[in-house]
């Protein structure tokens, strides 16, 4: 294959045709079949807007139906990133949106049932669901074709990457995120994952600094974002995920491929300043993303309490890439109460490169260096460092477990690396 030259002062350019991939029939959507946002309104007094997306038909109608009708397993999203299932065992991960998801402890059930995961309640101890206080006082619910039904991807991808964890839904009011975060922090969670953004502000990072936890948050569905990168992933405080479309591929050591999504966020924030370990040169402020991890076809289970809406559908975007990101690299021994955003660029050849990207116009970011919307050797704005590579990680924390086995195989990934514009 072909190898992209990526350089600080080069313009972006349409990748060459071999450094774009087709997806295969099982990765990419079916005919008549596109995605569609979960959140067509904001749902906090701040501009908060949900990033998760559903597959709808061509009247736009979001598609669920009473058994899964396609998406990756948690077993097939294990193996393709070489994820111990028994890994961090009895952990805490959480992840936070000011809306009530009513039917949460249910439908995680039925999704874990289905995939044979361990249960996860509320009686054995594994299933917390409370407001930034610690209570059941939530704020107004919504539905699955709204921000519940981002919440069920949020608490599904956190059990697909860390089986073992448990799993907490934090459900603030009005502008209760310090004081959940704060909670949830007391009450043992070692990361904490958000699926939403909103404008960038400097004085949030006061809120999303917080010593030895990891803060994960998806970077964006609209590709390259410029200067407007929202928060909370554009804070120095965050680990900001980008999105990729993971498919099977036998002709890699470990059976699976990532190619960048060109709904990933990206971009050069005109708001936050540059974290002392990240040296990217083209950019003099927070540069987006740091990693990155499948946001494409994802099965997922919602159902509304009050209405016959509500089933098995397929979701995606970064909002799967975050707290899947989360939960695997709590699962690898990562995320462990001690973990500091700079652990990312200290190891970054324990991410897996990601060089390609999904066929379609890339000619996103013209004037800007080509890394800042282009996946390319080494980092770059949409996918980071890459996707984890659990063979890499489990080597550097040593963490236990067996690794996933999925459809395609758990074998050894070819690490990150190369230089590049944005090489540290």
């Amino acid at each position: 294959m072909a190898s992209l030259t990526v350089s600080t002062v080069a313009l972006a350019q349409p990748l060459p045709l071999d450094e774009q991939v087709e997806l295969s029939v099982r990765a990419r959507p079916p005919a008549h079949t596109h995605y569609k946002k979960m959140c067509s309104r904001a749902f906090g007094s701040n501009g908060e807007r949900c990033l998760g997306m559903i597959l709808a038909d061509d009247f736009d109608l979001p598609l669920r139906a009473s058994s899964p009708s396609g998406g990756w397993t948690p077993a097939e999203l294990e193996a393709a990133y070489q994820v111990p299932v028994s890994g961090a065992s009895g952990k805490l991960i959480a992840t936070l949106l000011g809306v009530h998801y009513p039917n949460a402890e249910a439908d995680l059930a039925v999704y874990r049932q289905k995939f044979n995961l361990p249960p996860c309640t509320k009686a054995n101890g594994c299933f917390m669901q409370i407001d930034e206080n610690g209570g059941t006082n939530f704020p107004k619910a919504d539905g699955c074709d709204g921000s519940a039904g981002e919440s069920s991807l949020d608490i599904q991808m956190l059990s697909a990457g860390c089986p073992a964890c448990k799993i907490m839904l934090i459900e603030p009011r009005g502008d209760g995120n310090d004081k959940a975060l704060t909670t949830a922090i007391n009450m043992g969670a070692v990361g904490i994952s958000f699926s939403w953004g909103e404008r960038a502000d400097v004085d949030s990072e006061k809120i999303f600094t917080r010593p030895g936890i990891a803060l994960f948050a998806a970077s964006g569905d609209g590709g390259y974002e410029g200067p407007g990168m929202p928060e909370p992933a554009a804070l120095r405080g965050v680990v900001a995920i980008g999105g990729t479309y993971v498919d099977m591929d036998g002709t890699t050591p470990r059976g699976w491929k990532d190619s960048a999504a060109l709904f990933s966020g990206s971009g050069c924030s005109g708001t936050i300043p540059k974290p002392s370990w990240q040296t990217d040169t083209g950019c003099e402020m927070r540069m987006v993303a740091d990693i990155s991890a499948n946001g494409n076809n994802v099965a997922n289970y919602c159902t509304d309490p009050n209405s016959n809406k509500g089933g098995w559908g397929v979701t995606g975007g970064t909002s799967a890439s975050s707290p899947f990101a989360l939960g695997a690299l709590t699962a690898l021994g990562v995320v462990n109460g001690h973990f500091d955003p700079q652990w990312i660029y200290q190891h970054k050849t324990d991410f897996s490169d990601v060089t390609t990207t999904v066929s379609g116009n890339l000619n996103k970011c013209a004037g800007k260096p080509s890394y800042f919307c282009v996946a390319g050797p080494g980092y770059d704005g949409p996918t980071g460092w890459g996707v984890p590579n659990g063979a890499l990680l489990l080597s550097d924390t040593g963490a236990g477990g067996a690794v996933g086995a999925g459809t395609g195989g758990a074998g050894g990934a070819a690490g990150a690396g190369g230089g590049s514009a944005g090489s540290a």
